[in-house]
């Protein structure tokens, strides 16, 4: 495969990973309320981390060199995950309200310290804000803002729609970002 070839391929698949997750969020923003279509929602996330996981498996084996066995280990995580989530898509659903929304939002927190770490260290490092440096920000702002009122507003009678919702936007977000990253030239 010649270079252009492969960095068409990466492409490629950046572009179907950004839409997964588009038309994932935005589905979940519309159907958040529908009961039967949340189980189909879960199973698209599950769609989502297989062809994400599969994609770093074949990556690694078409070039081990590049790829680190760590990043083979997150991508059979993610493939498994993604496994679970089609296949166990409505028992998903009903855990969604005990644990599943408490993992959530302590990962969105999480993930929001890490990008404003990131963009912050960035910015040290490089004393000026790029794109990215900014996306990030924002990012972690948002991340923040969805972990804290997951923990605060749980348990009322909208809230799995409500939670939905909010991780509808933030695979839209994400879906954004992967374009913005994939056609950033920094």
């Amino acid at each position: 495969m010649t270079v252009t070839n492969r960095r068409n391929l990466k492409i490629l698949i950046k572009v179907v990973e950004a839409l997964i997750l588009i038309v994932t969020g935005v589905l979940a923003i519309i159907y958040s309320g529908n009961t039967n279509l949340q189980s189909v929602i879960v199973i698209l996330v599950g769609v989502y981390l297989i062809f994400a996981g599969l994609t770093k498996i074949i990556g690694y084996y078409t070039n081990p060199i590049v790829q680190r066995k760590k990043g083979l280990v997150s991508a059979v995580f993610e493939l498994t995950v993604g496994i679970i989530f089609c296949v166990k898509s409505t028992s998903l659903v009903n855990l969604l309200n005990d644990i599943i929304i408490w993992f959530i939002a302590i990962f969105l927190i999480v993930i929001a310290l890490m990008f404003f770490f990131f963009a912050f260290m960035e910015f040290k490092k490089y004393k000026k804000n790029s794109k990215i440096n900014i996306v990030e920000y924002i990012l972690s702002v948002l991340f923040l803002t969805a972990g804290i009122l997951m923990l605060v507003f749980q348990g009322g009678s909208n809230f799995i729609a409500f939670t939905i919702i909010i991780a509808g936007v933030l695979f839209i977000i994400a879906g954004i970002i992967k374009f913005v990253l994939l056609f950033d030239k920094k």
